[in-house]
Protein backbone atom coordinates (compact mmCIF):
# COMPACT_ATOMS: atom_id res chain seq x y z
CA UNK A 1 0.00 0.00 0.00
CA UNK A 2 1.28 3.48 -0.77
CA UNK A 3 0.91 6.35 1.64
CA UNK A 4 -1.11 7.51 0.40
CA UNK A 5 -3.21 4.55 0.74
CA UNK A 6 -3.74 3.44 -2.75
CA UNK A 7 -3.51 -0.13 -3.48
CA UNK A 8 -1.40 -1.29 -5.66
CA UNK A 9 -0.69 -4.72 -5.25
CA UNK A 10 -2.52 -8.11 -4.17
CA UNK A 11 -0.63 -11.32 -2.86
CA UNK A 12 -2.97 -14.32 -3.32
CA UNK A 13 -2.56 -17.65 -2.00
CA UNK A 14 -4.18 -20.69 -3.38
CA UNK A 15 -4.47 -24.57 -1.91
CA UNK A 16 -5.90 -27.23 -4.03
CA UNK A 17 -8.35 -28.92 -2.00
CA UNK A 18 -9.46 -31.21 -4.15
CA UNK A 19 -7.38 -34.10 -2.69
CA UNK A 20 -8.47 -33.67 0.85
CA UNK A 21 -12.10 -33.64 -0.05
CA UNK A 22 -11.56 -37.07 -1.88
CA UNK A 23 -9.98 -38.29 1.03
CA UNK A 24 -12.68 -37.38 3.04
CA UNK A 25 -15.26 -38.72 0.72
CA UNK A 26 -13.55 -41.96 0.73
CA UNK A 27 -13.63 -41.67 4.50
CA UNK A 28 -17.10 -40.70 4.66
CA UNK A 29 -17.88 -43.59 2.16
CA UNK A 30 -16.13 -46.28 4.62
CA UNK A 31 -18.21 -45.48 7.56
CA UNK A 32 -21.66 -45.64 5.67
CA UNK A 33 -20.11 -49.03 4.72
CA UNK A 34 -19.32 -49.92 8.52
CA UNK A 35 -22.40 -48.56 9.42
CA UNK A 36 -24.52 -50.86 7.01
CA UNK A 37 -22.24 -53.74 8.20
CA UNK A 38 -23.29 -53.07 11.78
CA UNK A 39 -26.92 -52.78 11.04
CA UNK A 40 -27.21 -56.04 8.96
CA UNK A 41 -25.45 -57.87 11.97
CA UNK A 42 -27.41 -56.35 14.84
CA UNK A 43 -30.69 -57.03 12.73
CA UNK A 44 -29.16 -60.90 11.90
CA UNK A 45 -28.09 -61.64 15.45
CA UNK A 46 -31.49 -60.33 16.79
CA UNK A 47 -33.16 -62.47 14.51
CA UNK A 48 -31.12 -65.55 15.41
CA UNK A 49 -32.11 -65.12 19.19
CA UNK A 50 -35.91 -65.47 19.03
CA UNK A 51 -35.44 -68.27 16.18
CA UNK A 52 -33.64 -70.71 18.61
CA UNK A 53 -36.31 -70.58 21.06
CA UNK A 54 -38.81 -71.10 18.55
CA UNK A 55 -36.84 -74.15 17.07
CA UNK A 56 -36.29 -75.52 20.50
CA UNK A 57 -39.82 -75.60 21.69
CA UNK A 58 -40.99 -76.96 18.45
CA UNK A 59 -38.56 -79.78 18.73
CA UNK A 60 -39.56 -80.50 22.26
CA UNK A 61 -43.32 -80.60 21.09
CA UNK A 62 -42.77 -82.84 18.18
CA UNK A 63 -40.79 -85.58 20.67
CA UNK A 64 -43.81 -85.02 23.00
CA UNK A 65 -45.99 -88.37 23.33
CA UNK A 66 -48.96 -86.13 24.61
CA UNK A 67 -49.64 -85.16 21.47
CA UNK A 68 -51.36 -86.17 18.21
CA UNK A 69 -49.48 -87.64 15.41
CA UNK A 70 -50.79 -84.24 13.17
CA UNK A 71 -49.68 -82.06 15.41
CA UNK A 72 -45.82 -83.47 16.19
CA UNK A 73 -45.71 -84.01 12.45
CA UNK A 74 -46.27 -79.57 12.02
CA UNK A 75 -44.17 -79.17 15.14
CA UNK A 76 -41.06 -81.09 13.48
CA UNK A 77 -41.68 -79.45 10.35
CA UNK A 78 -41.09 -75.75 12.23
CA UNK A 79 -38.01 -77.65 13.79
CA UNK A 80 -36.67 -78.12 9.93
CA UNK A 81 -37.45 -74.92 8.67
CA UNK A 82 -36.29 -73.29 11.68
CA UNK A 83 -32.99 -74.89 11.43
CA UNK A 84 -32.62 -73.56 7.62
CA UNK A 85 -32.99 -70.16 8.40
CA UNK A 86 -30.50 -70.41 11.46
CA UNK A 87 -27.77 -71.54 8.74
CA UNK A 88 -29.26 -69.04 6.22
CA UNK A 89 -28.19 -66.07 9.00
CA UNK A 90 -25.57 -67.59 9.45
CA UNK A 91 -24.25 -67.91 5.87
CA UNK A 92 -25.07 -64.22 5.86
CA UNK A 93 -23.38 -63.36 8.98
CA UNK A 94 -20.31 -64.74 7.74
CA UNK A 95 -20.85 -62.84 4.33
CA UNK A 96 -20.71 -59.43 6.73
CA UNK A 97 -16.75 -60.73 8.17
CA UNK A 98 -13.94 -59.50 6.44
CA UNK A 99 -12.72 -62.02 3.91
CA UNK A 100 -10.49 -61.97 1.60
CA UNK A 101 -10.43 -61.97 -2.11
CA UNK A 102 -10.02 -64.97 -3.89
CA UNK A 103 -7.43 -63.15 -6.31
CA UNK A 104 -7.33 -64.81 -10.07
CA UNK A 105 -6.01 -62.95 -13.89
CA UNK A 106 -9.57 -62.48 -15.02
CA UNK A 107 -9.86 -60.80 -18.62
CA UNK A 108 -12.94 -58.03 -18.54
CA UNK A 109 -14.06 -58.29 -21.54
CA UNK A 110 -15.26 -61.67 -20.83
CA UNK A 111 -16.55 -60.51 -17.93
CA UNK A 112 -18.25 -57.91 -19.17
CA UNK A 113 -19.52 -60.38 -22.15
CA UNK A 114 -20.75 -62.96 -19.76
CA UNK A 115 -22.69 -60.61 -17.86
CA UNK A 116 -24.15 -59.37 -21.20
CA UNK A 117 -25.62 -63.31 -21.76
CA UNK A 118 -27.31 -63.31 -18.59
CA UNK A 119 -28.86 -59.98 -19.01
CA UNK A 120 -29.65 -60.56 -22.76
CA UNK A 121 -33.32 -61.22 -22.49
CA UNK A 122 -33.96 -58.64 -20.31
CA UNK A 123 -31.82 -56.52 -23.07
CA UNK A 124 -34.56 -57.88 -25.87
CA UNK A 125 -37.25 -57.10 -23.60
CA UNK A 126 -36.43 -53.60 -22.57
CA UNK A 127 -35.78 -53.01 -26.39
CA UNK A 128 -32.10 -51.86 -25.48
CA UNK A 129 -29.05 -52.73 -27.60
CA UNK A 130 -25.62 -53.08 -25.88
CA UNK A 131 -22.32 -52.33 -28.13
CA UNK A 132 -18.83 -53.48 -26.17
CA UNK A 133 -16.14 -51.53 -27.81
CA UNK A 134 -12.12 -51.62 -27.00
CA UNK A 135 -9.51 -49.29 -27.42
CA UNK A 136 -6.74 -51.06 -27.96
CA UNK A 137 -5.81 -54.30 -26.50
CA UNK A 138 -7.23 -54.72 -23.47
CA UNK A 139 -4.64 -56.64 -20.70
CA UNK A 140 -6.37 -58.89 -18.40
CA UNK A 141 -6.26 -57.69 -14.33
CA UNK A 142 -5.92 -59.87 -10.89
CA UNK A 143 -9.36 -59.83 -9.13
CA UNK A 144 -11.61 -61.39 -7.65
CA UNK A 145 -14.02 -62.82 -10.47
CA UNK A 146 -17.28 -63.41 -8.31
CA UNK A 147 -17.50 -59.78 -6.82
CA UNK A 148 -16.24 -58.25 -10.11
CA UNK A 149 -19.20 -59.97 -12.08
CA UNK A 150 -21.62 -58.63 -9.41
CA UNK A 151 -20.34 -55.05 -9.96
CA UNK A 152 -20.73 -55.24 -14.18
CA UNK A 153 -24.01 -56.85 -13.32
CA UNK A 154 -25.55 -54.31 -10.76
CA UNK A 155 -24.19 -51.51 -13.08
CA UNK A 156 -25.93 -52.83 -16.43
CA UNK A 157 -28.60 -53.19 -14.23
CA UNK A 158 -29.20 -49.49 -12.85
CA UNK A 159 -28.43 -48.67 -16.95
CA UNK A 160 -31.43 -50.72 -18.04
CA UNK A 161 -33.69 -49.53 -14.80
CA UNK A 162 -32.58 -45.90 -16.45
CA UNK A 163 -34.29 -46.82 -19.55
CA UNK A 164 -37.31 -48.70 -18.56
CA UNK A 165 -39.55 -45.91 -20.48
CA UNK A 166 -38.95 -48.54 -23.40
CA UNK A 167 -35.74 -48.42 -25.59
CA UNK A 168 -32.21 -47.43 -25.62
CA UNK A 169 -28.24 -48.01 -26.00
CA UNK A 170 -25.61 -49.16 -23.92
CA UNK A 171 -22.28 -48.26 -24.71
CA UNK A 172 -19.60 -50.07 -22.61
CA UNK A 173 -15.94 -49.17 -24.05
CA UNK A 174 -12.65 -51.07 -22.34
CA UNK A 175 -9.52 -49.19 -22.90
CA UNK A 176 -5.75 -49.46 -21.10
CA UNK A 177 -5.16 -46.81 -18.37
CA UNK A 178 -2.51 -45.79 -16.41
CA UNK A 179 -2.84 -43.59 -13.67
CA UNK A 180 -0.63 -42.25 -10.79
CA UNK A 181 -1.85 -45.56 -8.70
CA UNK A 182 -0.23 -47.85 -11.65
CA UNK A 183 -1.36 -49.67 -14.71
CA UNK A 184 -4.58 -50.26 -15.17
CA UNK A 185 -8.15 -50.79 -17.26
CA UNK A 186 -10.46 -48.37 -17.34
CA UNK A 187 -14.05 -49.84 -17.67
CA UNK A 188 -17.13 -47.35 -19.16
CA UNK A 189 -20.80 -47.74 -19.41
CA UNK A 190 -23.04 -45.20 -20.76
CA UNK A 191 -26.54 -45.21 -20.98
CA UNK A 192 -29.07 -43.13 -23.24
CA UNK A 193 -31.71 -42.50 -20.32
CA UNK A 194 -32.75 -39.13 -18.90
CA UNK A 195 -29.51 -38.60 -16.47
CA UNK A 196 -29.53 -37.46 -12.97
CA UNK A 197 -29.58 -34.16 -11.67
CA UNK A 198 -26.21 -32.67 -10.04
CA UNK A 199 -28.59 -32.66 -6.28
CA UNK A 200 -28.83 -36.41 -6.73
CA UNK A 201 -25.74 -37.18 -7.81
CA UNK A 202 -24.31 -35.58 -4.39
CA UNK A 203 -26.52 -38.42 -3.17
CA UNK A 204 -25.65 -41.47 -4.82
CA UNK A 205 -23.18 -43.30 -2.61
CA UNK A 206 -25.76 -43.07 -0.22
CA UNK A 207 -27.00 -46.41 1.20
CA UNK A 208 -30.97 -46.69 1.28
CA UNK A 209 -30.92 -44.04 -1.96
CA UNK A 210 -32.78 -45.08 -4.34
CA UNK A 211 -33.13 -43.03 -7.65
CA UNK A 212 -36.18 -43.99 -10.14
CA UNK A 213 -36.85 -47.52 -8.65
CA UNK A 214 -40.30 -48.82 -7.61
CA UNK A 215 -38.07 -51.94 -5.83
CA UNK A 216 -34.79 -52.07 -4.05
CA UNK A 217 -32.80 -51.12 -0.99
CA UNK A 218 -30.42 -48.52 -2.01
CA UNK A 219 -27.67 -50.53 -1.36
CA UNK A 220 -26.45 -51.61 -5.14
CA UNK A 221 -24.37 -49.09 -5.77
CA UNK A 222 -22.40 -49.33 -1.91
CA UNK A 223 -21.81 -52.22 -2.66
CA UNK A 224 -20.22 -52.09 -5.66
CA UNK A 225 -18.33 -49.12 -4.54
CA UNK A 226 -16.72 -51.34 -1.19
CA UNK A 227 -15.89 -53.96 -3.70
CA UNK A 228 -14.11 -51.63 -6.34
CA UNK A 229 -12.69 -50.16 -3.45
CA UNK A 230 -10.97 -53.54 -1.53
CA UNK A 231 -9.50 -54.14 -5.51
CA UNK A 232 -7.61 -50.41 -5.08
CA UNK A 233 -10.13 -49.51 -7.87
CA UNK A 234 -12.18 -46.37 -8.78
CA UNK A 235 -15.71 -45.88 -8.83
CA UNK A 236 -17.28 -43.02 -10.61
CA UNK A 237 -20.36 -41.68 -11.62
CA UNK A 238 -21.58 -38.75 -13.46
CA UNK A 239 -24.49 -37.82 -15.70
CA UNK A 240 -22.84 -35.66 -18.87
CA UNK A 241 -24.26 -32.54 -19.70
CA UNK A 242 -25.88 -34.69 -23.37
CA UNK A 243 -27.85 -37.10 -21.21
CA UNK A 244 -27.32 -40.25 -19.64
CA UNK A 245 -25.47 -42.06 -16.95
CA UNK A 246 -22.09 -43.16 -17.28
CA UNK A 247 -20.28 -45.43 -14.79
CA UNK A 248 -16.28 -45.39 -15.15
CA UNK A 249 -14.79 -48.52 -13.28
CA UNK A 250 -10.92 -48.37 -12.80
CA UNK A 251 -8.93 -51.79 -11.68
CA UNK A 252 -5.42 -52.35 -10.92
CA UNK A 253 -3.39 -54.69 -13.26
CA UNK A 254 -1.83 -55.91 -9.84
CA UNK A 255 -3.27 -56.43 -6.00
CA UNK A 256 -1.01 -56.47 -3.72
CA UNK A 257 -1.56 -58.60 -1.08
CA UNK A 258 -4.60 -58.45 1.37
CA UNK A 259 -4.37 -59.68 4.42
CA UNK A 260 -7.97 -60.91 5.81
Amino acid sequence: MDPDGTIRYFLAILTDLSERERLLEALRHTEQIRLVGQLAGGLLHEIRNPLIGIGSLADHMGQSRELPETLRRQASLITREARRIDELLESHLSQLRPRSFDLSEISLDELIRDAQSLLSETFKKRQVTVRITHAGEVPPVEGARGPLQQVFLNLAMNALDAMSSGGGSLEIHLSREDRPAGEGVSVCLKDTGPGISPALLKRINEPFFTHGKAKGVGLGLTICRDIVDRHRGHLLIDSPGEGGVRATVWLPLRQEQESP
